[in-house]
């Protein structure tokens, strides 16, 4: 079951963010690193738990999962 709504997630943040595929790791791997840095430093200070970062780094997070698998098959394809 939370298989099936994982790989629901990506599959959506792979239509919302999948322009990002087509750009070399280095620059993915920077606008994520950017990414992650602008919702932590702009998080509300006075919540323990801030909604907007939990959720940006979910997202981020998804993104970097979906990336390697991307990558992985990519690898298998060549092989």
């Amino acid at each position: 079951m939370l298989e099936r709504i994982n790989d629901g997630i990506v599959d959506v943040m792979d239509h919302v963010l999948g322009w990002m595929l087509v750009l070399p790791v280095d620059l993915q791997i920077l606008i994520v690193a950017v990414g992650t840095g602008a919702i932590l430093t702009f998080a509300p200070a006075d919540t323990i738990v801030p909604e907007p970062a939990t959720g940006g780094v979910l997202l981020l997070g998804l993104l970097a999962v979906r990336l390697a698998r991307r990558r992985t098959r990519r690898r298998q394809a060549r092989s």
